[in-house]
C-alpha cells in the first residue's frame, strides 16, 4: 500500500530490520529511519521512511490515539507512526510528508498525506539534523558508489547494532558482569 505516497519509497514493514535507530524525541519516543528504502530523487535530494514507535504512556502516543478515534478508527491496536520525509543533503532542510498509523501486523489504520509540506532547516540537536545525518552517511555515492555488494554489508553492519542496541534497552537494572583480567 503505498496510497497517498505513490511517488515514496514503499512502504516498508515496520517490524523489518532495516530500521536504523536515529534517536529518541524529547517524549521518550524512539525513531528510526528505513536504511534499505531510501530514495535517491536527486544528486541533493533523499526520500526516506522514517519510524516512531511511542512509549505506552507517553504523549505522542496519547496523541495519535485520540486522531484515531477522531477519525473512526477507535480501538486499533497502534503499534507505530511512519512518516515519509524529503531530506535535502545540500541546503540542510527536511519536509515531512505524511504519516501513516500502522498497527503490529504492519496493517495501514489511517495514512494521510500533508498537500503543503512545510520545509524546515536541519538545526543542530534536531530530530531533522540527526535524519539528515544518518542518510548523509549512508547515501554519500563518494563513499559507497554503486556497488552492491557494499551496500549490503553496511545494511547488514546496521541490523546489528539495531539489535545490540535493542538488547541494551532491555536489560534493565541487571548487574554487570565483571570484566577478566
Amino acid at each position: 500500500m503505498n496510497g497517498p505516497f505513490e511517488d515514496l519509497p514503499s512502504l516498508p514493514r515496520a517490524g523489518s530490520a532495516d530500521w536504523l535507530f536515529v534517536r529518541k524525541d524529547d517524549d521518550g519516543t524512539p525513531v528510526y529511519v528505513d536504511v534499505a528504502g531510501a530514495l535517491r530523487v536527486s544528486d541533493r535530494v533523499v526520500r526516506v521512511w522514517v519510524k516512531h514507535v511511542p512509549p505506552k504512556e507517553g504523549a505522542a502516543r496519547r496523541e495519535a490515539e485520540t486522531y484515531l478515534a477522531e477519525t473512526g478508527n477507535d480501538g486499533a491496536r497502534l503499534a507505530c507512526i511512519l512518516q515519509p520525509w524529503e531530506l535535502n543533503l545540500e541546503t540542510d532542510q527536511a519536509a515531512d510528508l505524511g504519516i501513516v498509523f500502522s498497527d503490529d501486523g504492519d496493517r495501514v489504520i489511517a495514512a494521510v498525506r500533508f498537500q503543503k509540506p512545510t520545509s524546515r532547516g536541519c538545526a543542530v540537536g534536531t530530530l531533522q539534523a540527526a535524519l539528515r545525518a544518518a542518510v548523509n552517511g549512508i547515501w554519500r555515492q563518494s563513499r559507497l558508489g554503486t556497488d552492491p555488494v557494499l551496500h549490503e554489508r553496511l545494511v547488514e553492519k546496521l541490523r546489528e547494532l539495531n539489535r545490540a542496541f535493542e538488547e541494551f534497552e532491555t536489560c534493565e537494572g541487571e548487574e554487570p558482569t565483571p570484566s577478566r583480567k
